[in-house]
Order: C-alpha cells, then sequence, then structure tokens
C-alpha cells in the first residue's frame, strides 16, 4: 500500500541520513493524511498530517513544506470554524502562508503562486475582520505576478526577434 512505500522511504532516507528526501517523504507523507482529512473531517488524521509535517520543519524547510503547513492548518479552519482552536490556527495559516510568500519572492518561484492566491484569498474570506494582514501578502503577490508578465514577455520578445533573424538570415 501507499503507505507502507511512505514507511519504507522514511527508514531509508534515515539511514542514509538524505534529509532532503526525508524531508520531502515526511511532506508527501503529510497531504495524504490532509487529504485524507478533507474527506472525512476526522481529526486524527489532521493531527497525523501536523506531526509529519512539524517533522519535515525541522529538516532546513523549502516552499512546499511552508506552504503545505499552512494549507493544513487553513483545512482545519475551513472545516471547523467554530472550534476552539481555530482562531489559533489561523494564525498557524498567516504565519505559514508568510514564510511561503517569503520564499517566493526570494527565489521567483511561480509554481505555487497560484495555490497561495487562492489560499490567501479563502482566508480573507473567513475572517476578513481579524486577517486584514492576509492583505499584506497580496501586493507581494501581485509584485510577484507583474515580474512574472515582464519575464515570459521579454521571453516572447527575444523569442519574436530570433524568430525574425533566422527568417532573414535565410
Amino acid at each position: 500500500s501507499d503507505l507502507s512505500v511512505f514507511q519504507k522511504s522514511l527508514r531509508l532516507y534515515r539511514q542514509e541520513n538524505f534529509l532532503a528526501g526525508l524531508r520531502k517523504t515526511l511532506v508527501s507523507y503529510a497531504n495524504h493524511w490532509t487529504e485524507r482529512f478533507n474527506q472525512s473531517a476526522d481529526t486524527l488524521h489532521f493531527q497525523r498530517a501536523l506531526n509529519l509535517q512539524r517533522q519535515a520543519l525541522l529538516f532546513n524547510p523549502d516552499l512546499e513544506t511552508y506552504f503545505q503547513t499552512g494549507y493544513t492548518y487553513h483545512c482545519f479552519a475551513l472545516k471547523y470554524e467554530q472550534h476552539k482552536n481555530t482562531p489559533n490556527y489561523l494564525d498557524s495559516v498567516h504565519y505559514y502562508y508568510t514564510l511561503a510568500l517569503q520564499k517566493i519572492t526570494s527565489s521567483n518561484d511561480f509554481e505555487n503562486m497560484k495555490l497561495l492566491a487562492e489560499n490567501i484569498d479563502k482566508l480573507s474570506l473567513i475572517s476578513p475582520y481579524r486577517y486584514g494582514a492576509i492583505s499584506d501578502l497580496v501586493p507581494a503577490y501581485e509584485r510577484l505576478l507583474q515580474s512574472e508578465r515582464k519575464a515570459t514577455e521579454g521571453a516572447k520578445w527575444r523569442l519574436q526577434v530570433n524568430e525574425r533573424a533566422k527568417y532573414y538570415s535565410q
């Protein structure tokens, strides 16, 4: 089964002390439990996901680790809006999404940008009065989109120039 594969890889990476592999495996194992939680609303699955993410956060966390940790808390807040822990979990969402955004900003990594933006929108819907701070993240997001647009336009323009140059040289 999937789970035994996860457990085998974890064991192997631990033996080899391969930390990046270990972190990636922990994160994808955690995602598995987050998705199970989304389907079942079983808080045990939520706890399992969090425990794995906490372990993953010990190994030089990357964008995905931060994003997925925030996302797990986010899923809980969406399912259990009235739960006594939800306000704290929303703080965690904000904290980890901010870290993810900082990673994106420093590396110009656009892959998770759209996902992050959608989640930021959702988060401000859950709790706009309390989470005005979320809107602080949006300008950073928009700046990145602009620079991405410029980059792709630049690349297209260079491509056209090259095509023309080829055409004329023939």
